[in-house]
C-alpha cells in the first residue's frame, strides 16, 4: 500500500494534542497559571514538531497555546481578586475589633470603688456618636501608687446610634485599697 501524499502530514504529534488538552483542562478547572504554562510548552513544541512533519496538527498546538495564555491570565486575574479580597477583609478586620476611632464615642469614668474585700469596681457611659449601632471593649486599670493592681475589661453591645450606655469593670485590690481607676482602652467589638 501507497503512503498517503505527504507521507510525515498523517503521523501523529502528541505535545499539539497535549497542549490542546491541557489548555482545555486548566482554564475549564481554573487551574490557571500552572496548566497554562504547561500548555504553552507543550504548544510550542507542538509547533515545531508540527513543522518537522509537514504541519500535523498545527491547529491543535496553536489552540494549546492560545487556551494556556488565557489560562495564565485568568490565573493572574484571579490571583489579584484573591489579594484584593484578602486585603479588603484585613482592613474590615481592623474596624471590626481594633481600637475606636475616637470621633464614635464619648466616655466617662463616673465611679471607682473599693470594697471590704478588696473587690474593685469603675463604672461609667459611653456615648455612641456614629450613625450606626457600635459594640465597645472598655478596659480599665486599678492603680496604687502607680503601680497597676489589677485590669479589667467588659463589653458594651450593641449602642444605638445617638445613645448612651452604662458600663461597669471589676477587679480584685488587697482589701480597702485606696485605688485610682483609670480607662486605658476602648477598642471595637466586632463592628
Amino acid at each position: 500500500m501507497a503512503p498517503p501524499p505527504g507521507g510525515l502530514a498523517t503521523q501523529g504529534n502528541g505535545a499539539a494534542t497535549a497542549s490542546l488538552v491541557v489548555g482545555i483542562v486548566s482554564l475549564a478547572l481554573c487551574m490557571a497559571f500552572v496548566g497554562g504554562i504547561v500548555a504553552v510548552v507543550l504548544g510550542v513544541v507542538g509547533l515545531g514538531r508540527a513543522k518537522e512533519r509537514g504541519g500535523a496538527r498545527r491547529g491543535q498546538a496553536i489552540a494549546g497555546i492560545i487556551l494556556g495564555v488565557l489560562s495564565m491570565l485568568m490565573g493572574l486575574g484571579t490571583w489579584f481578586a484573591l489579594a484584593q479580597t484578602i486585603s479588603n477583609a484585613t482592613d474590615g478586620l481592623e474596624s471590626a475589633v481594633g481600637p475606636a476611632d475616637r470621633s464614635t464615642y464619648d466616655i466617662s469614668l463616673d465611679d471607682c470603688t473599693v470594697s471590704a474585700t478588696g473587690a474593685a469596681t469603675a463604672s461609667g457611659s459611653i456615648e455612641n456618636r456614629s450613625d450606626r449601632d457600635l459594640n465597645f471593649e472598655v478596659v480599665v486599670e486599678f492603680i496604687r501608687s502607680g503601680s497597676v493592681l489589677d485590669e479589667g475589661d467588659t463589653l458594651v453591645f450593641d449602642v444605638p446610634a445617638g445613645e448612651v450606655d452604662t458600663w461597669s469593670v471589676d477587679g480584685f485590690v488587697p482589701a480597702s485599697a485606696s485605688v485610682t481607676c483609670r480607662i486605658t482602652e476602648v477598642n471595637n467589638y466586632l463592628n
